[in-house]
C-alpha cells in the first residue's frame, strides 16, 4: 500500500492549459489580515500572556545590566565623561 501525497489546491499530476509546459506552478497567496483569534491561539500556545511579559522583563533587564557595566567601568576607569549643559 502507498500512501497518496498532500496535494494542497489540486492533484499533483494537474495538467491543465494555463500550466502546460511550466516546471513551476504560480504561488498562491494569502490576502488580508491574520485573524485574533489565531494569533491569540499562538500566543496562548507559547506559554500565553505570563511568557510575553517573562521575554519583554528579560530583554529589559539584559539592556540595563549592560548599561549599568559600561557605567561602572567607565566610573572605575575614571574616563567617565560628564556632560555639563553650559548657556551659550
Amino acid at each position: 500500500m502507498t500512501a497518496e501525497p498532500l496535494v494542497l489546491g489540486g492533484t499533483p499530476h494537474d495538467l491543465t492549459a494555463s500550466n502546460k509546459g511550466k516546471l513551476v506552478l504560480e504561488e498562491e497567496r494569502a490576502v488580508g489580515r491574520v485573524p485574533k483569534k489565531l494569533v491569540m491561539e499562538y500566543l496562548k500556545q507559547m506559554g500565553g500572556p505570563w511568557m510575553l511579559l517573562l521575554l519583554i522583563g528579560s530583554c529589559a533587564t539584559l539592556e540595563l545590566v549592560s548599561l549599568s557595566i559600561s557605567f561602572f567601568v567607565g566610573l572605575w576607569s575614571g574616563e567617565l565623561i560628564y556632560f555639563v549643559h553650559s548657556e551659550l
